[in-house]
């Protein structure tokens, strides 16, 4: 369209900006606000709602408040939008006062500006606050309003008044799943677990079905009152509504089952999991812990470090967790966090790690070994030496094998793989020639080479040597077996 005569307009673009934000696509998002900008409609209300839609999407709040300041004249939908913004990101206070001034300019709200201001009322300390806020949709006749009724008990069950939030339910003729969740969570989190199993009974009655946010409640709320069957029930449905594929049915089932004292299930339901996070992995932790199973509990700890921090390329946020759990950390532990800066190789962290790793503690001769390979893969040779020393001092039995290693082969390794090496080989080697070494036989066969590896053009002869120069590695050497992948 933008390659054709046709132009996109503003209702086009204001389509295309909420198609963004819903997609969560921020790279996007900011693309089209660039088109906005070079289409001349920065200043069209229209657009600039849209905008201020999106970026309060995504938290951006300060971004969505400069695209509102650029306009002169700020209508209804403009306000509300920006308020909506505010609460939704929990700036209460910004959404009151813009509310203020609001008025001030002469604009009345409707109720969409309090459903915007409601929303971002979430503890018990802003009660007085949506009590205020309640009083004037009573004067201003919003109390009508099925939607603000609806927010009013999801506020009221948040701020935990309960005796509020029911006054307000009782009197919809017609409340919605939200408001059924709103109303059962305010109890469950109000530890009124049996008002909780009795409101969801009625809306059952009422032919409501729970989707996976309500059952995760309800399994909560079983599982606080270690009642086996209807956390069984919730499960049944759960199953034949393709919800306890979702993550937060399934932790929500482990944490049940766990505390109803059949942890072998609540294991069962884990190992089944399609896919985990942060909560799932916790709530299995927690569970082994109660049952005093510390150490099942460190196994999977290791598996959340590998593949929810360490694995997906989250260093920065692995090593915060491993550090903030004191010094009683297991070497262990570190060694994963060691391993996966490896994997990604991120010398800068695998550095910090390394540090840690090896402080006080000379018995860690399997993790110097590591470090060592990890620096030779830098052509840090210095700090290789220096590693293979200190193994060598300690009496590690690799510490032979590692020693009858040359620098000189090490140095080989990174001419061979080094594409941008300016040296030929028989430069290579002439440069050596005084060096002698010896290596231990064989102890292990060679696996295959792999025939995708591209060695360095210029030192395609010397790829004639590689099979044979490895027979004569020792295994446990991780660095020369980089060669064969």
């Amino acid at each position: 369209m933008i390659a054709s005569e046709t132009k996109p307009d503003n209702f086009t673009l204001a389509c295309i900006l909420r198609a963004c934000s819903e997609q969560l696509n921020l790279e996007a998002l900011k693309l089209v606000h660039g088109q906005v900008i070079v289409s001349d409609l920065g200043l069209d209300s229209i657009t600039a709602s849209a905008l201020v839609s999106a970026y309060s999407k995504f938290g951006l709040v300060d971004d969505a408040k400069m695209v509102f300041d650029r306009l002169k004249n700020h209508d209804l939908v403009l306000h509300n939008t920006m308020i909506t913004g505010y609460g939704s990101c929990g700036y209460w206070e910004k959404a009151l006062n813009l509310f203020i001034m609001m008025r001030r300019i002469g604009n009345q709200p409707d109720g969409y500006t309090m459903v915007g201001l409601l929303s971002g009322l979430t503890c018990s300390s802003l009660l007085e606050i949506g009590q205020g806020i309640h009083g004037y949709c009573l004067r201003s006749g919003f109390d009508s309003n099925i939607h603000i009724s609806s927010v009013l008990v999801s506020m009221y069950s948040r701020c935990g008044c309960m005796n509020s939030t029911y006054k307000v339910f009782s009197g919809l003729l017609h409340p919605d799943l939200v408001t059924w969740s709103a109303l059962i969570s305010g109890f469950s989190q109000s530890g009124e677990y049996h008002n909780a199993l009795t409101s969801f009974k009625k809306m059952n009655s009422y032919g409501k079905k729970p989707d996976s946010v309500l059952v995760s409640i309800l399994l909560a709320v079983t599982s606080q009152l270690a009642i086996l069957a209807p956390g069984v029930e919730l499960h049944g449905y759960a199953i034949r509504h393709c919800l306890h594929l979702e993550v937060m049915v399934s932790s929500a089932l482990i944490d049940m089952y766990s505390k109803c004292g059949f942890l072998d299930l609540a294991l069962k339901v884990f190992d089944e999991m399609p896919k985990r996070n942060i909560v799932s992995y916790n709530s299995v932790i927690a569970s082994l812990g109660f049952y005093g199973l510390a150490s099942e509990a460190f196994e999977v700890f290791h598996e959340v470090l590998n593949e929810l921090l360490g694995m997906a390329g989250e260093l920065d946020e692995a090593y915060e967790l491993v550090n903030s759990l004191g010094e009683h950390v297991d070497s262990g532990i570190w060694g994963a966090l060691l391993s996966c800066c490896d994997a990604h190789n991120d010398s800068k962290m695998a550095e910090i790690v390394s540090k840690r790793l090896l402080e006080g503690e000379q018995e860690r001769s399997n993790y110097k070994i590591m470090v060592s390979n990890m620096f030779a893969g830098n052509g840090r040779w210095d700090d290789v030496k220096k590693l293979r020393d200190e193994l060598d001092d300690v009496g590690h039995p690799q510490a032979a094998s590692l020693k009858t290693v040359p620098l000189l082969f090490l140095e080989l390794y990174a001419e061979l793989f080094d594409e941008n090496s300016a040296s030929d080989e028989d430069d290579f080697f002439s440069n050596h020639t005084s060096e002698t070494f010896t290596l231990p036989p064989p102890s292990v066969a060679s696996p295959s080479c792999n025939p995708n590896k591209r060695l360095n053009p210029q030192l395609l002869d010397i790829e004639l040597l590689v099979p044979h120069l490895i027979h004569l590695l020792v295994p446990p050497i991780k660095l020369l077996l980089l060669l064969m992948i």
